[in-house]
């Protein structure tokens, strides 16, 4: 009992003297440190994709370089496969076994509006516009491509060869990168 006491006392004695030093600045300090831990437990944010899922859809290379890690390949194109180039932009009715075009920005829009539908779904894709945690907006593909035939068309009336904007992050410079590949 006396070595189970010692230690209470010893404990008691340590409490003691921590409290006998309190002031405003301890106070304050204390705030701090569980306001940050606070902070930092409830506004943690999760990854968009796990990275075991990436793993799993990937395998890894062969070779691998001293002091570095290996490099991760699809399994569409696994090591010693040379990489897919291209878009592999096929017309409606060909073969699935023939050989697709490399394609250009045009088929990139033309994938994203649904006019080159992927095997795997028939919908287009959606594009929108994140205002921060406050809005969302949900922007027609066929306004955009609109949007791209009137910029295009406006640069080739204007006998214009070269286009430099600044609008970041907006759907015009989308719009406008898209669009000044239309006219070709």
């Amino acid at each position: 009992m006396s070595e189970s006491t010692g230690f209470l006392n010893a404990i008691d004695d340590q409490l003691g003297a921590v409290l006998q030093a309190w002031d405003l600045y301890t106070v304050v300090l204390g705030a701090l440190i569980l306001a940050f831990g606070a902070y930092t437990v409830l506004n943690q944010e999760e990854p968009d994709t796990h990275p075991m899922l990436l793993l799993r859809q990937s395998s890894a290379g062969m070779v691998r370089q001293p002091g570095e890690s290996a490099i991760h390949r699809s399994h569409e194109t696994p090591h010693g496969y040379p990489l897919r180039t291209g878009l592999q932009v096929k017309p409606k009715d060909a073969p699935a076994y023939s050989a697709g075009k490399d394609g250009d920005l045009r088929d990139v829009w033309r994938r994203a509006s649904g006019e080159l539908p992927l095997e795997q779904r028939a919908e287009p894709g959606k594009i929108m516009t994140v205002m921060g945690k406050e809005e969302v907006l949900e922007h027609d593909t066929k306004d955009i491509s609109r949007e791209m035939v009137a910029i295009g068309k406006s640069i080739v009336e204007h006998g214009g060869s070269r286009v430099a904007i600044y609008l970041p992050n907006c759907i015009e410079f989308l719009s406008t990168v898209f669009g000044t590949t239309t006219v070709r």
